[in-house]
C-alpha cells in the first residue's frame, strides 16, 4: 500500500523562537451577536485592524429575489427565506471580502439552483483593510480570529434557525481557505451547542499555514458534519486528507491556468485562489471534472516509530524527503515528487524542520537569519539519522531499503544525516540525491561538511541556480540549462526572484524524472558551461537512479513548459542513445 508518513523534529533552535499563533475557543457568543440579532458588531471607526481582533463582522443575503446581496438583520431575513430549500453560508479567506476571489461564481451559481445564500464578511479581521506591505505579519493575527468568527456564524446560523423556524438539515457550509477554517468552528459549536451535525460542510483549499500541525479539533476536519468535501488545489492548502471526500486537483499543487508566465509565490497564490472557480465551475449543470481514486495520496500523517512500523513493507524502498530554507514539509512543490514516488508503491518519509528553517518567522527577517538556519542543519540531520536508525532497528527494514532526497539546505542535512549513519556502523546509504544543495555558507566547506559523493553508494546532484553549489558533488550530477537560469524561469522575472525560481523549479525537474511519462536528454560535459559535446547521450529519467554505471557531469536540456521533459518521439541524440536506451529498459 503506498503511504507517506510526515515526521516533525522537536528541535529548540533560533529559528523557533518565534511563536506559532493558532486559533483560540471563544465560547462568549455575545461578542459575536448584539441582543437584537443585529448582522454586524460595530466598534468604534477609529481602528479595523485584524491585530486588534474581531471588530466588525457582516452577513449579507442573497437570493433569486435579491441577486445583488442585502445586509440584513435576522428578523427581516425571515421574509426572505424557504423553509423547503437549502441554505448556504459561504465564508472568504485571508486578506479578503464577501464578494472578490471570485466567491461571488460560487454565489451565482447557487442562486441558479433557487438556494438562498448567505455570505459573511469578516474582512476587518481577515486584514483586507490593513496595508498590504504588512498582510504577511499579520496573518498570525488573522488566523488567531478565526475561532470567534466561527462561533460568530454558529449564532448567527441558530438565530436564522430559531427565528425563521428554517430546518437545521437545509444548513450547508463552504468556506475557502482560512474561510473553510472558520466553517469548521461554526460546525463544531453548532454540535456543541446541540443542534446536531450540519448535512453539508465543505473546504475550498483549507489554509495551511499555522493549522499544518493542529489535530481536528483545531482544523477543518471530517468530524464537522454529516459529508465534509475537501477541495485541495495548492501548497498554501493543508496537504492531507481532510474530509470523506478530498479531491486533489491537478494533483493539488501547481494549476494548469496558472501557467508559465506565474512563477515562484504569486504562482501558489494563483493555485490557491483559483480553487473557488473549480467550486463554481462543479455547481454548474454545464460543467463536470473526471477524477480517479489514488489511495493514500497525499495522506501524511505525524507518526511515532512503533506506529509506523504497521506502515511498512520491508521489501519496498523507503524514502526521507527533506525540505529546504524558509519552507515546510509540503511547499516548493516538494509534494510533487512525493506523489511520484507514492505512484511506485514506495513509503515516504517527510522531514519537517520548518521552525528550525525560519518558515515561521516574519519574512522580514528571513535573510539575516539564514545563517541561523544553517546552523541548524547539521543537528537536524543528526535527528534524522536518529529517525532512520529507529525504523530499521524497530520496523525490521532492511537498510539497503533507505534513500534520501533533499532539497537546497535539505540536501546537506541528508548529507549530515547519511555521514551520520556511517559513523554509526550502518553503512553507506545506497541512494542519495540532492536537489540543487544550497551554495551560500557552504561554497568552502569540505565534503565533511556539506553535501558530498562519500556520503552514499550513490549520489546524485541536480543543478539549476547560482543558489546551489556550482561544483560536482555526487557520482553523477545533472547541471539542467547549464546549472544556471532555467528556461521557465524566463523574461517576465529578473533579479533575484529569477535566482529563487530557478533554485526552487529544480523539485519539479527531479519530480518529472520519477515520472514513467517523462525523459530528458544529457550530453557529457568536461566543465561548465562547455554544453556543447553531442557525441554521446544519456536518458535521463528515473532509471539512471540505480544505474552506478552513469557518472560524471552531464548538461541536461529542459523545455520551458510543465513537465519540463522531452517526449520520446522528439529525442535528437546520436546513435549511442539507442543503445543505452535499450541499456536502461532492461534494468
Amino acid at each position: 500500500m503506498m503511504q507517506l508518513i510526515t515526521i516533525t523534529a522537536s528541535l529548540i533552535l533560533f529559528c523557533g523562537l518565534f511563536s506559532t499563533i493558532t486559533a483560540t475557543t471563544d465560547t462568549n457568543d455575545d461578542h459575536a451577536m448584539t441582543e437584537n440579532n443585529d448582522v454586524s458588531v460595530n466598534e468604534s471607526d477609529w481602528s479595523t485592524s485584524c491585530i486588534l481582533g474581531v471588530k466588525n463582522v457582516s452577513i449579507a443575503l442573497y437570493t433569486s429575489d435579491i441577486p445583488n446581496g442585502q445586509f440584513v438583520q435576522v428578523n427581516e431575513s425571515c421574509n426572505f427565506l424557504n423553509s423547503s430549500t437549502s441554505i448556504f453560508f459561504t465564508t472568504h479567506g485571508f486578506v479578503a471580502n464577501n464578494s472578490n476571489y471570485n466567491l461571488s461564481a460560487v454565489i451565482f451559481q447557487l442562486l441558479k439552483k433557487q438556494y438562498a445564500v448567505f455570505s459573511l464578511d469578516w474582512s476587518d479581521a481577515a486584514c483586507y483593510n490593513d496595508p498590504n506591505v504588512i498582510n504577511l505579519l499579520e496573518y498570525p493575527f488573522a488566523v488567531h480570529n478565526t475561532r470567534e468568527v466561527g462561533n460568530y456564524l454558529a449564532s448567527y446560523i441558530k438565530s436564522i434557525c430559531d427565528t425563521c423556524s428554517v430546518p437545521f438539515k437545509n444548513i450547508a457550509l463552504i468556506g475557502h481557505s482560512l474561510g473553510a477554517h472558520i466553517s469548521s468552528f461554526a460546525a463544531k459549536n453548532l454540535q456543541t451547542s446541540g443542534y446536531g451535525k450540519v448535512p453539508l460542510l465543505i473546504g475550498s483549499d483549507p489554509a495551511r499555514p499555522l493549522f499544518m500541525l493542529n489535530g481536528p479539533e483545531d482544523r477543518f476536519s471530517d468530524t464537522d458534519a454529516e459529508r465534509v468535501i475537501a477541495l485541495h488545489t495548492s501548497a498554501l492548502g493543508l496537504q492531507k486528507s481532510l474530509g470523506h471526500l478530498d479531491l486533489w486537483f491537478n494533483n493539488g499543487v501547481s494549476q494548469p491556468a496558472c501557467g508559465d508566465q506565474i512563477m515562484g509565490s504569486l504562482k501558489v497564490n494563483c493555485s490557491h485562489n483559483i480553487c473557488i472557480m473549480y467550486l463554481a465551475s462543479m455547481w454548474s449543470d454545464d460543467c463536470v471534472f473526471t477524477g480517479v481514486p489514488i489511495h493514500d495520496i497525499p495522506n501524511g500523517k505525524f507518526v511515532q516509530v512503533n506506529e509506523s512500523c504497521n506502515f511498512l513493507n520491508s521489501s519496498t524502498s523507503i524514502f526521507f524527503t527533506t525540505h529546504g530554507f524558509v519552507a515546510n514539509n509540503s511547499n516548493y512543490n516538494l509534494s510533487a515528487v512525493i506523489f511520484q514516488l507514492l505512484k511506485k508503491q514506495y513509503a515516504v518519509f517527510s522531514l519537517d524542520w520548518s521552525d528550525a528553517a525560519c518558515y515561521n518567522d516574519p519574512a522580514v527577517l528571513n535573510l539575516l537569519e539564514y545563517p541561523f538556519a544553517v546552523r541548524n542543519t547539521r543537528k537536524v540531520g543528526n535527528y534524522l539519522a536518529s529517525y532512520i536508525k529507529s525504523i530499521c532497528d524497530t520496523c525490521s527494514v532492511p537498510f539497503k531499503n533507505i534513500a534520501l532526497i533533499g532539497h537546497s539546505l535539505g540536501a546537506h542535512i541528508s548529507s549530515f544525516a547519511a555521514k551520520n549513519l556511517q559513523t554509526s556502523g550502518y553503512g553507506k546509504v545506497p541512494l542519495l540525491i540532492g536537489s540543487d544543495p544550497a551554495r551560500p555558507l557552504f561554497m568552502l566547506n569540505g565534503p565533511e561538511d556539506r553535501f558530498s559523493d562519500t556520503d552514499a553508494e550513490r549520489v546524485i546532484a541536480l543543478h539549476t541556480s547560482a543558489l546551489g553549489l556550482q561544483k560536482s558533488l555526487g557520482h553523477l550530477d545533472l547541471w539542467f540549462n547549464n546549472g544556471v537560469n532555467q528556461p521557465a524561469c524566463g523574461g517576465q522575472i529578473i533579479g533575484t526572484l529569477k535566482v529563487n525560481c530557478s533554485h526552487h523549479i529544480c523539485i519539479m525537474y527531479l519530480a518529472s524524472m520519477w515520472s514513467d511519462d517523462c525523459a530528458f536528454i544529457g550530453v557529457p560535459i568536461p566543465i561548465i558551461p562547455g554544453c556543447s559535446d553531442s557525441t554521446n547521450c544519456i536518458i535521463v529519467d528515473n532509471k539512471i537512479f540505480y544505474n552506478t554505471t552513469i557518472v560524471g557531469d552531464y548538461c541536461v536540456s529542459v523545455a520551458s513548459k510543465y513537465p519540463f521533459c522531452i517526449k520520446e518521439d522528439e529525442f535528437e541524440c546520436q546513435k549511442q542513445v539507442t543503445d543505452i536506451f535499450d541499456t536502461l529498459i532492461s534494468l
